[in-house]
């Protein structure tokens, strides 16, 4: 289960499943305030004010929701309000809320039922927000929906990418790409430094954001690549959410800088004001910003340094303000849970883990904004 071997892996909200017609699958990807996971087909759970678990009628579910589209699908995301995912032929799907044309669907599209995005199959990763979608596909990266007040309907090739493009990650008003040779491109806004390359220079096409990188994650206004054990961030550190307190008086890092360096760093996850990941030792950590619990260490306020939020911990994923894993074959979320995104029942904040109702053949979560999905 995961990215084959021989690539890097470059999204870490997502996950992928090779020989998938021989698994039960839980696909997760974190969006707003629901979660998504699959279990032989995929469930959701939590805010569905505009149908974006693509289940039932717009109310909250905060138990898990078998979502009727079939099987098949090897990757699910979501942003705030919408959710797409492909199949084994990369077919992709989109449903939710059509606000910006995030769905990539024609302008006049009004149901919030489960879409084809195009005639095209052969897409290989997906990533959203609020405003707007990025994939991959046949190597190219595409985008979206509005970003920066730009517009556009329909995917179209995201331009001066010019090595094979493996993988993609988004935040607010910022997207980066990983390439085949390890390079990292990002573009959009840089008031923060988030494009790391020097400047707080905006750019409408992608620069370079060094090389020698094996996973991507991109959050609000910052972003962090992981070359082996090893992990960078770059951007707006404020809350800890970079663990570096003592890095310079500066509130931002305007390249690439080695970050929480006693760690031995397997894989990451970040969203907004926090990040996490697993050692290689399978243990998961997490840093930054604890208001609502999402680091699972019941302090609150900032943390700087990581704080140890279990072992034998096969994965780890985040949205904004809520976190979730997997251990042995459950799964676990903490957080803000007003919505019921943290799918055991309750509409209330959890500073330490609770399952997930009624899934107990998990073997991997990842998130986006604040929905979950898992494999």
């Amino acid at each position: 289960i995961g990215d084959d071997p021989g690539e890097v892996a470059a999204h870490p909200g997502v996950l992928f499943v090779q020989n998938f017609s021989a698994l039960n699958m839980i696909a997760t990807g974190i969006g707003a305030d629901f979660n998504c996971a699959e279990n032989g087909g995929f469930w959701c759970w939590g805010d569905n004010d505009q149908r974006q678990l693509g289940v039932g009628e717009p109310t909250v579910h905060p138990t898990p929701e078998r979502v009727p589209i079939g099987a098949g699908f090897v990757q699910v995301a979501a942003g705030h309000t919408h959710s797409c995912a492909f199949d084994g032929a990369g077919v992709l799907t989109c449903w939710g809320a059509h606000l910006e044309l995030r769905l990539g669907l024609p302008a006049d599209t009004t149901d919030y039922a489960p879409t084809r995005v195009g005639a095209e199959a052969g897409w290989s990763a997906v990533a959203l927000h609020a405003g707007y979608s990025c994939g991959v596909r046949a190597g190219d990266a595409y985008c979206w929906g509005t970003l920066r007040g730009m517009t556009t309907s329909s995917p179209a090739v995201v331009p001066g990418l010019t090595s094979s493009i493996t993988g993609i990650d988004v935040g607010d008003d910022h997207a980066c790409a990983l390439d085949g040779a390890g390079q990292v491109w990002c573009w959009g806004s840089n008031g923060n430094g988030q494009l790391g390359n020097g400047t707080m220079v905006a750019s409408e096409t992608p620069v370079l954001a060094g090389s020698g990188w094996d996973e991507l994650a991109v959050a609000t206004a910052s972003t962090c690549a992981r070359a082996g054990t090893a992990l960078s961030c770059w951007g707006n550190r404020e809350h800890g959410r970079l663990g570096t307190d003592d890095v310079g008086a500066s509130t931002n890092l305007l390249s690439p800088t080695p970050v929480l360096t006693d760690t031995t760093w397997q894989s990451i996850s970040f969203y907004d004001r926090h990040l996490c990941g697993r050692d290689e030792d399978s243990r998961a950590w997490c840093v930054g910003l604890d208001g609502e619990g999402q680091l699972g260490g019941g302090t609150g306020g900032a943390r700087f340094r990581p704080i140890q939020i279990g072992t034998s911990v096969d994965d780890v994923a985040l949205g904004p303000k809520h976190t979730c894993s997997v251990s042995g074959s459950s799964v676990r979320c903490w957080g803000q849970g007003v919505e019921g995104q943290l799918g055991h029942g309750a509409f209330a904040d959890a500073s330490a883990p609770v399952t997930v109702s009624g899934l107990t053949d998990a073997v991997a979560v990842s998130s986006r904004g604040f929905h979950t999905c898992a494999l």
